[in-house]
């Protein structure tokens, strides 16, 4: 029976230490190298950037094609560096998926036997050799090759072990593009009931205001169609109205369909209007026809009560009142105002 490359041992799910983990993954020795390397005290993302670099010649095969991770040791700057094809990695991705698993971690199996103080431990299995070295590092080959790479230990310092626990710490070759990730579907079911109330009441949400924009747009037109038939009734010699708010200002700023914009007739009313406020003057008096508030005035007067009291008057004798600036000089102060007329005046 062939041996499976990759194999998976399940743990404890444990959403706060493990992210939602819920497996280690076991990869056949013979595809994953391990050496001991003291390299610069870089930073952790420099030395990310640059172990392709520092370990290059360590491996015979292209760089490019393997997936590299470091594993720290009790000595500083040493670490195990562990390299594994990358179609290998993706394979086991692959079958984590398929068998619906989380990992954790992905050790190498000969990285299970515990490390001795001195020589190797090794494990038979079926024809091969699984060592691991008093420098943590490893292998796993045939039994034939496996003597030729111990010819250097000599047979005292060669014992037989097994396997035994899963490495407590690290995420072994776990780690950036296939390291372990967050776990968004096991938190789906959770979610599920709040996304669907979520995205009723925004469907209900839209269809209201598509419906509120739909009655406005009926409000519109029937504003809209009344406009038209009021200003037709007003100004019965006009047959075609394209822009009522348009053609009525046009209508507005005509003397001859307004003459109460008169400029005499205006500046009588102006006058009456502020005949009884004591101390009050004009500065500047300015017409023009084509403006909507025709008549610009300034009025000067002792105190700012005295120019409400006037701009009061003007508005009981009918006059639509915009006020200007106000200040304030030696001799008292002053007011500009925008007069128009109104329904209260009347000729």
């Amino acid at each position: 029976m062939a041996r499976a490359q990759i194999e998976f041992i399940k743990i404890a799910e444990n959403l706060t230490a493990n992210l939602g983990s819920n497996a280690v993954a076991v990869i056949a020795g013979d595809t994953v190298s391990s050496f001991r390397v003291t390299l610069p005290a870089l930073s952790a993302r420099k030395l990310r950037k640059t172990l392709p670099f520092l370990v290059s010649d360590l491996l015979v095969t292209d760089i490019e094609d393997m997936h590299l991770c470091l594993v720290e040791t009790e000595t500083p700057n040493d670490y195990l560096l562990l390299a594994c094809a990358k179609t290998v990695m993706r394979e086991m991705q692959d079958k984590a998926l398929a068998e619906d698993l989380t990992l954790k971690a992905a050790w190498p199996d000969y990285m299970l036997i515990a490390p001795p103080d001195e020589g190797v431990i090794l494990e038979h299995e079926g024809g091969d050799i699984l060592c691991r070295r008093a420098d943590g590092t490893g292998f796993r080959m045939p039994k034939k090759i496996a003597e030729a790479a111990l010819s250097d230990v000599p047979k005292d310092a060669r014992k037989d072990g097994n396997r035994g626990n899963l490495p407590e710490e690290g995420q072994g070759l776990a780690t950036g593009i296939f390291g372990p990730q967050f776990p968004f579907m096991s938190y789906l079911p959770i979610f599920k009931r709040p996304a669907i109330l979520a995205a009723s009441i925004l469907c209900i949400w839209v269809i209201g205001t598509f419906a509120q924009i739909g009655r406005h747009q009926a409000t519109r037109a029937d504003y809209e169609d009344a406009s038209i038939q009021l200003f037709k009734q007003a100004f019965p010699d006009v047959t075609r109205v394209v822009n009522v708010e348009a053609q009525l200002m046009n209508k507005m700023m005509s003397s001859n369909t307004l003459p109460a914009r008169n400029f005499l007739y205006l500046t009588d009313t102006l006058f009456q209007a502020i005949d009884d406020v004591e101390n009050i003057g004009i500065d500047r008096l300015n017409f023009d026809r084509t403006d909507i508030r025709p008549l610009q005035v300034t009025l000067r007067a002792q105190n700012f009560s005295t120019l409400e009291l006037a701009r009061q008057k003007l508005v009981d004798a009918g006059f639509a009142v915009i006020e200007g600036k106000s200040s304030q000089t030696v001799s008292g102060v002053t007011g500009d105002f925008a007069l128009s007329r109104t329904a209260g005046i009347r000729q």
